[in-house]
């Protein structure tokens, strides 16, 4: 991630909630998102198809709804992944390799500006 570059737009988070809503809108989103990764991690190992989908689609959904478009995006490359009609599991892994590091880059810097 480059130093200019910000997971999140904070800007735009402050022009919708307002500087206090935006403070409990990532609060909530850093509380939630802490079962997404091990229920993740959890299907991969399982090779449960529909749970990788599940999940995948949770992460792009609060990902979008804190204007985290990046890591929306990568959730959204696991989701189409995974709903191929023979999901490769190789390509499958390497996309999520990239999601997970950007989600945890995302927690890591929302919980420095929350």
């Amino acid at each position: 991630m480059a130093t200019e570059e910000k997971p999140v737009d904070l800007e735009m988070l402050d022009n919708v909630f307002g500087r206090e809503g935006r403070t409990d809108i990532l609060s909530t989103f850093i509380s939630h998102s802490a079962v997404l990764i091990p229920r993740i991690e959890t299907a991969f190992e399982e090779k449960e198809i529909s749970s990788v989908i599940d999940v995948a689609h949770q992460i792009k959904g609060m990902c979008a709804s804190i204007y985290a478009s990046d890591c929306s995006g990568r959730a959204l490359a696991v989701e189409q992944l995974a709903k191929q009609s023979e999901p490769d599991w190789e390509k499958i892994s390497g996309a999520y390799a990239i999601l997970k590091r950007d989600f945890s880059d995302l927690l890591s810097y929302l919980k420095e500006v929350s």
